[in-house]
């Protein structure tokens, strides 16, 4: 015990010197408890196609209702950086590839704006509050406006990804059960809580965006003057009970493209559109079977059957398609298992597998250090983040070559790349500097990177 005290002693010592000394260089203020506790995160960055836009998913505590906010701000070098939604629950956002839409994954109700949430006349609040938990697809305009729900029915999004031509979004929910299953199933356990036999595997939907927005549109919103009229509340009435019957169904306008035994954590479209690639967990969400983590492809056609390329011991994520279609780039995190042989924790690597083939071919085997993320521009080639010592710095990566790329000294993270430009969005910090969204129009030279946020506007 007294060891323990001693060194923990130590430590605390070597922290307050360690910062004394950081802000006697840089003659910041001291930095109190409660503007740490109520710093503000960014979480994650998304540039638009043309690189002329970014939106930025922060994180910040709210104390008063106990919780986190995760707000969507969108950043323009023509007017700067001002709010995108305000509900706080806004996540995991995407462009569509024209720009146009931006999607994102919300728990809302359907029939609330965005502007808040709530019960309209009429309407059980203990029933919009079970709704509300279920996490849709959401899509707003990129020039501004309300933010409408891809479908209304009660299913929670695990993954989607906008096709090639911005026309509709696939997008994966757990498979529903049948009604009569779902009666039988009812009337034999009722309130029994099981293990995991009730788990199911997921599907993979396709939906039009510009008819799904109609549909959103045609529903009558509560806070409408029109929805306190005696037709609207009657249509209103007869569409809730409608919904009520297609609850645990599939959207009406959705398409049906596959299905696995497994939740679907994450999916991505081939650049032609044709194929899907996508990665598999448990529906429990443990880390047991790494057999259940795996890489398949399909085709983006109704009714196709998947085909695993992976069989290993590691757990593969972040799937990109190469832009000519010919790779699917993934990584390994480090701790995340191994896939060149028999299980074992290492350190993070790149890699990528032809999906014709499934041959499977590591990338910047070079580095000695530790991949934490990375991204691939516009024409192919590939920027990561590699961990070594203390430092997140970028690499280029080319075949088995990782070349030190120049930049600041401290953390680089949240890599995203424009779809039509070498444009490069990332964030930057350092032991006296908070994380700020930079963006870089050389990605081999991120030292030239121009801030584009600062976390005293949030």
């Amino acid at each position: 015990m007294k060891l323990r005290a001693r060194i923990l002693l130590l430590f605390v010592t070597f922290a307050a010197a360690i910062t004394l000394s950081t802000h006697a260089q840089s003659n910041l203020p001291t930095i109190s408890l409660d503007e740490y506790m109520n710093t503000t995160e960014i979480r994650e960055l998304r540039l638009s196609p043309d690189g002329s836009a970014a939106v930025i998913e922060t994180e910040s505590p709210d104390w008063k209702a106990g919780t986190f906010r995760e707000d969507l701000w969108i950043w323009a070098a023509d007017n700067g950086l001002r709010p995108l939604t305000h509900t706080g629950n806004e996540s995991s956002v995407e462009w569509s590839p024209d720009g146009k839409w931006i999607a994102f994954l919300a728990e809302r109700t359907p029939s609330s704006s965005d502007g808040g949430s709530g019960a309209s006349d009429g309407e059980d609040e203990s029933d919009t509050a079970t709704e509300s938990t279920f996490t849709r697809i959401w899509i707003i305009p990129a020039n501004g406006g309300e933010a409408l729900p891809l479908f209304e029915e009660k299913l929670d999004v695990h993954a989607f990804a906008w096709a090639p031509d911005s026309a509709s979004i696939y997008y994966s929910v757990a498979q529903p059960m049948p009604a009569d299953e779902k009666a039988e199933y009812k009337e034999k356990w009722q309130d029994v809580i099981r293990w995991r036999e009730h788990l199911r595997g997921d599907a993979i939907l396709r939906q039009p965006v510009k008819e799904s927005l109609a549909a959103a549109l045609a529903t009558p919103l509560p806070h409408d003057k029109e929805s306190k009229g005696k037709d609207a509340k009657e249509s209103k009435k007869a569409a809730k009970e409608k919904s009520k019957e297609n609850a645990d169904q599939f959207p009406v306008l959705a398409t049906q493209i596959t299905t696995s035994p497994l939740q679907i954590a994450e999916l991505t479209l081939s650049p032609d559109g044709k194929s899907i690639a996508f990665t598999t967990e448990p529906a429990h969400l443990r880390e047991e079977d790494p057999s259940e983590y795996e890489l398949f492809v399909t085709s983006a056609d109704p009714k196709s059957t998947a085909r695993q390329l992976t069989h290993n011991e590691g757990i593969e994520s972040e799937i990109h398609w190469s832009p000519d279609g010919k790779f699917i780039h993934f990584l390994v995190h480090a701790g995340a298992g191994y896939i060149e042989g028999s299980y074992r924790d290492i350190q993070g690597r790149l890699y990528r597998i032809d999906p014709s083939t499934a041959k499977v071919e590591r990338l910047g085997s070079s580095f000695d250090g530790s991949f934490e993320e990375f991204t691939l521009l516009s024409d192919g080639r590939e920027i990561a983040v590699g961990l070594k010592s203390l430092e997140r710095q970028l690499y280029f990566i080319d075949g088995a070559n990782a070349t030190l790329l120049p930049g600041a000294a401290g953390a680089y993270a949240n890599l995203n790349a424009a779809l039509k430009t070498p444009a490069l969005l990332l964030t930057h910090s350092s032991i006296n500097t908070p994380a700020q969204a930079m963006l870089v129009t050389d990605p081999l030279h991120p030292a030239d990177a121009k801030t584009t946020t600062t976390l005293t506007h949030f």
